[in-house]
């Protein structure tokens, strides 16, 4: 019966041992072996993994000061309403020959600093009216100068004669696109608009009406 229970005693702990994890080891279980990985596909691009592109910023807005260069309620003639960018000399006299006057009967320009500005109203039966650019602001390739326009009050009492009230400004040239640019004349008839191909270009360039005042045109 001894001779038993050592023999069991023996088998039990082969048994344990047994249990112990080792590294397999063997002619047949490589050391080394690389471990091997699938590669993942990559998913095709679509328009949400694609990146977004950039948008650019609004263009910044900028405001010119206005020289007054003259302003008075007898143009040279009956036309208007009538506006207008001068850019150079030559453009000037063209259009005073235009108006029946001449550049020695206005004020001397700095071509060179500037160019002209004009709003013209429009004969009117007698006087109290007035016109002016009060404002002028660049964004981009876009010019928008704002137009005011007085009228005289009910019962004022204002001279009993033909005026065509005007008004003449100076821009710093500097100060406004030097490529093609579009002006809009914002006036209370509505907006009057030119393009203009270059500021170095020596002319005379009129608006003509293009429609009533909009939201897109001020914002």
């Amino acid at each position: 019966m001894k001779w038993r229970r050592w023999i069991h005693g023996l088998w039990a702990m082969w048994l344990l041992v047994g249990c112990v994890v080792t590294p397999a080891t063997g002619p047949n279980v490589p050391q080394d072996t690389p471990v091997m990985t699938t590669p993942v596909a990559r998913l095709p691009e679509t328009e949400a993994t694609q990146p977004t592109p950039e948008v650019p910023p609004p263009a910044q807005e900028v405001r010119v000061p206005i020289k007054t260069l003259k302003v008075g309620t007898q143009w040279p003639s009956e036309r208007g309403p009538l506006f207008a960018l001068i850019t150079g000399p030559e453009g000037w006299r063209t259009f005073l020959r235009q108006h029946r006057s001449q550049p020695e009967l206005w004020p001397e320009i700095d071509w060179n600093s500037y160019v002209v500005v004009v709003a013209v109203m429009g004969q009117k039966r007698t006087g109290g009216y007035r016109i002016a650019v009060r404002q002028v602001r660049v964004r981009g390739d876009v010019v928008i100068a704002r137009v005011e326009e007085e009228a005289p009050a009910p019962g004022e009492m204002v001279i009993q004669v033909l005026t065509t009230p005007y008004y003449l400004g100076l821009l710093a040239r500097d100060m406004l696109p030097s490529g093609p640019f579009t002006v809009h004349f914002l006036a209370p008839s509505g907006r009057w608009s030119v393009q203009v191909p270059s500021l170095t270009s020596d002319g005379v360039y009129v608006a003509t009406p293009t429609g009533p005042i909009t939201d897109k045109t001020t914002e």
